[in-house]
């Protein structure tokens, strides 16, 4: 494994919330990431059905990081998320789970791996998989993974399929660079701080790039900036032919990631990217 980083006493929040949030594979892509990290810190009541479900996802993690993974814990998953299972199928994994389970990143995988052949806990064997391999890896001082709900839909298929132990491996270990990239810091800046220095780049912006329209949107948008936050920017150009060499050049001038969205992307159509916007020019 090339990416498994531990974070000691430093670990960007946002893994943890992404994490938490996308362990739901039937959520809304336009639903508000803003509102979900809210009802995860305490600040906001649940008001929709995957808000409910996201609190109990958010409990439940925090559970399995503070208990062992044992009978007792898989029972309470299942009692909180009302999950029936085949008699043989919860035997098996009890099996598993009492052959000298010792919780390693090493046994967090090979879980990963036997509950995505025997599909344990039917379409809640997703959200299972990535409480339990996350909080395995968490109390390890490692960095958790972002399984996006088509990372993991495709990953358990492919184990299903025949995937070997040692490609397993090599997946994970990609999957781990989200994280990592997440958990670098960088110089605080505030919002006001970045316009500025966007419209001095103005003329050289519209020249060099030929964009149109600039609007800052995300975390410097909302407020949850920190010194891991990257700058989201929804961009319009006449050409979008060197959009990621857009993406360097900002990057280098501002000293902080930079992740720039097409002005006619359905992304922007996100409820957060709609309702959190900070026009440049």
């Amino acid at each position: 494994m090339n990416n498994l980083v531990k974070f000691g006493n430093e670990l960007n929040p946002k893994i943890i919330n992404r994490m938490l949030i996308f362990s739901n594979i039937y959520r809304k892509t336009t639903s508000s990431i803003y509102d979900d990290g809210m009802v995860i810190i305490g600040k906001l009541e649940p008001k929709t059905k995957d808000q409910e479900e996201l609190l109990k996802t958010t409990n439940m993690f925090k559970y399995f990081c503070k208990n062992n993974i044992n009978k007792e814990s898989i029972d309470i998953f299942m009692k909180e998320f009302n999950t029936c299972v085949d008699v043989d199928k919860y035997n098996y994994l009890l099996n598993f789970i009492n052959s000298g389970f010792e919780e390693t990143f090493e046994k967090a995988c090979q879980l990963l791996e036997f509950v995505a052949k025997n599909r344990t806990f039917g379409h809640m064997s997703y959200k299972f998989t990535i409480l339990v391999f996350n909080a395995i890896l968490y109390k390890n001082n490692i960095l958790p993974i972002i399984f996006y709900p088509a990372n993991i839909i495709n990953l358990f298929e492919l184990i299903k399929a025949g995937l070997t132990y040692e490609n397993l491996l090599e997946i994970i270990d990609l999957m781990f660079k989200k994280s990592v990239d997440y958990n670098v810091a960088h110089k605080l800046f505030t919002p006001e701080e970045i316009e500025e220095k966007l419209l001095k780049m103005k003329e050289e912006l519209i020249q060099k790039f030929n964009v149109e329209h600039l609007i800052i949107t995300g975390s410097f948008a909302n407020g949850l900036f920190n010194k891991y936050s990257d700058l989201d920017l929804i961009v319009k150009c006449s050409d979008y032919t060197g959009i990621r060499d857009l993406e360097e050049f900002l990057k280098e001038s501002l000293g902080l990631p930079v992740d720039c969205i097409r002005f006619n992307d359905k992304f922007t159509q996100n409820d957060d990217l709609v309702r959190y916007k900070i026009d440049i020019f």
